[in-house]
């Protein structure tokens, strides 16, 4: 992973419900469409829209169309390299 990257992964992670969408999708390896992310944490869906578009910007998700759903799962390579970086710090 690029170091250029890392400042933008943390930001993304940094926010208290992008980080709950994180936890949540790393306990789920087939992926929750948005509805149910949003039902699971108790947030309104039409806020977590822009968290999961920054969770993608950032490479820390990925998403899958499946005719009208879309599944977000955790993209663990990037959060094992992100990870590995801080570790050496």
């Amino acid at each position: 992973m690029e170091a250029e990257r890392i400042p933008d992964i943390l930001q993304a992670a940094g926010h208290p419900t992008r980080l709950d969408v994180l936890r949540l999708l790393s306990k789920e390896p087939q992926g929750l469409a948005s509805g149910e992310i949003a039902r699971r944490l108790n947030v309104v869906q039409n806020t977590i829209s822009p968290h999961l578009a920054k969770l993608l910007a950032a490479g820390l998700v990925t998403a899958t169309r499946s005719g009208t759903t879309i599944r977000y799962r955790l993209e663990r390579t990037t959060t094992s390299c992100a990870g590995a970086f801080l570790t050496s710090l």
